[in-house]
């Protein structure tokens, strides 16, 4: 398991998550951002939580491979709760990697612009215990602050 890959991918995403919700905050609405996009069964999709799958599914796509597959279970993302297996048409069982995730976790606060958000990654092995942070060596969440904060303050 290439290590030093895994770290890259997460902070590529995190920094993609937290500039699209930038981006969000900044170019849309508070009606645009906290528009339904779906409703499931135990949680609310809104429109900021659809931008924000629009920039991390194809980071991981592009290195699904080089993994040997990821499958992403993540809040909202995918049609079950299974996750989304990548690159697409691998079987899950055969996937090398699992990542479970929060893409944003404080969505009704930062759409508002009332609070900071935070993205919450969890990298596993699939037959094997869960990657420790400091192997990976990487932050294991990312703030994703305010619009009044943002040029303040680097997203990581």
């Amino acid at each position: 398991m290439n290590h030093n890959l895994i770290k890259d991918i997460l902070i590529q995403i995190g920094e993609s998550v937290c500039k699209k919700v930038h981006q969000s905050l900044k170019e849309q609405t508070v009606e645009e951002r906290s528009a339904v996009f779906k409703e499931g069964e135990d949680d609310t999709i809104y429109r900021i939580d659809r931008d924000v799958e629009e920039v991390l599914v194809p980071i991981l796509e592009k290195n699904a491979r080089q993994l040997n597959g990821i499958v992403l279970v993540a809040e909202g993302i995918g049609e079950n709760t299974n996750g989304v297996v990548l690159p697409h048409g691998k079987r899950a069982e055969s996937a090398s990697l699992r990542i479970i995730m929060d893409p944003i976790d404080g969505t009704r606060g930062i759409m508002y612009d009332k609070r900071s958000a935070f993205f919450w990654p969890r990298p596993r092995q699939t037959k094997e215990r869960p990657l420790p942070c400091a192997t990976l060596k990487s932050p294991s969440w990312w703030n994703c602050p305010l619009r009044a904060a943002t040029s303040a303050i680097p997203c990581g």
